[in-house]
C-alpha cells in the first residue's frame, strides 16, 4: 500500500519540475532583456539587445543540456575520454529576437570549446538555436576545428 495514495510517482514530479524550471528561466531571460535598454543601431542595422553577464550565463545554463547532447554526439569517437564543456568554454556570439519587440522567439548562436576529462581541448564548434515560447530547437552545428586527441 502506497504511503501517500494518489501522489504522482517521483520521476513524474522531476519531469514537471524540470519543465517548470525551463519555462521560468526562459521567461526570466525575456524579462531581463525587456528591462534593459537596446544598443543604438548603426545605419541600416536592427537594434541589438544588450546581453549582460548574468543574462548571458542564464541563457547558457538553459541551453547547456542541448549543447551537451550535440557535442557528445559529435565527439562520440573519444573512446572512453569524457567530454566536458566547462562554463568558461562557452560564449554567446549572437542573440536576435526573431519577431517584433516583446515576442518570445529568439535565435541564439553559441561557440563552445569542449575538453576531455583531462582538460585538453578537443575542438571548437558553433551551435545555433531557436527558442520559441520556451521550446528550444538546435538549427545548426558547425564544427570549426579539431585539436590533437590524447
Amino acid at each position: 500500500m502506497p504511503l501517500f495514495p494518489g501522489v504522482v510517482p517521483v520521476t513524474r514530479h522531476k519531469e514537471i519540475i524540470i519543465v517548470l524550471l525551463v519555462v521560468n528561466a526562459l521567461l526570466t531571460v525575456v524579462l531581463l532583456f525587456a528591462a534593459g535598454k537596446s544598443q543604438p543601431a548603426g545605419a541600416g542595422q536592427e537594434p541589438q539587445e544588450k546581453l549582460t553577464d548574468a543574462s548571458n550565463d542564464l541563457l547558457l545554463s538553459m541551453l547547456y543540456p542541448y549543447i551537451e547532447t550535440a557535442v557528445n554526439g559529435h565527439y562520440k569517437e573519444m573512446n572512453g575520454y569524457g567530454v566536458q564543456i566547462p562554463p568558461q568554454s562557452m560564449e554567446v556570439l549572437a542573440l536576435k529576437r526573431l519577431n517584433k519587440t516583446n515576442s518570445f522567439s529568439f535565435a541564439v548562436t553559441v561557440r563552445v570549446t569542449p575538453y576531455t576529462a583531462g582538460y585538453r581541448k578537443i575542438g571548437e564548434d558553433v551551435l545555433a538555436f531557436e527558442i520559441n515560447h520556451g521550446i528550444v530547437r538546435m538549427t545548426s552545428f558547425k564544427h570549426l576545428q579539431d585539436f590533437p586527441h590524447p
